[in-house]
């Protein structure tokens, strides 16, 4: 018989960091925060909850190497690592949002433990690299409107998650 521990579900959550909230009031219609309601109605008390974006080196640098800032936001009121401890602008904004990602769902009723992980690199290699790393089991993300031409030229971030990846994928339209 499964016991509440063997269901826990460490669901992660991909987020594009110019389409956070830029406070927990403001609750945007854009594809991240489609992916966070979706995930708000998946996750159980016992469940971890986890949002993440992938944030470009912004240099030449090679960027196969994926460096981890992982922070627990357990309670609305608990503190993550203030924006100004992260060493460049980008990451500075991409924090911030997922900070504003993580109260929107305390605000929703989400119960669980919630941890915000910012990764640098290419979003689509560095949050699968990430999601391998911490275990997930399940990854929510959002889907863009685009059309045949773009789609075909640029590519699409979520097709990417499900055809590389061997864990559920939901994505929220």
């Amino acid at each position: 018989m499964a016991t509440s521990q063997d269901s826990k579900q460490n669901v992660f959550v991909s987020i594009d960091p110019s389409e956070c909230p830029h406070t927990p009031d403001e609750i945007p219609d854009t594809s991240s925060m489609r992916a966070v309601e979706a995930a708000c109605k998946l996750v159980h008390d016992q469940d971890c909850l986890t949002f993440i974006a992938a944030v470009d080196h912004l240099t030449d640098v090679e960027t196969t190497h994926v460096g981890y800032s992982d922070f627990a936001v357990t309670s609305p009121d608990a503190d993550a690592p203030t924006v100004t401890e992260v060493d460049s602008e980008p990451k500075k904004k991409a924090l911030a949002g997922l900070k504003n990602c993580a109260l929107v769902a305390h605000k929703k009723g989400v119960k669980c433990e919630i941890k915000i992980l910012l990764v640098t690199g290419d979003p689509k290699t560095a949050i699968l690299k990430a999601i391998d790393h911490h275990q997930a089991t399940m990854l929510v993300c959002g889907a863009r409107k685009k059309n045949v031409i773009q789609k075909a030229f640029l590519g699409s971030v979520s097709n990417y998650f499900l055809e590389h990846t061997n864990i559920h994928v939901l994505v929220a339209k």
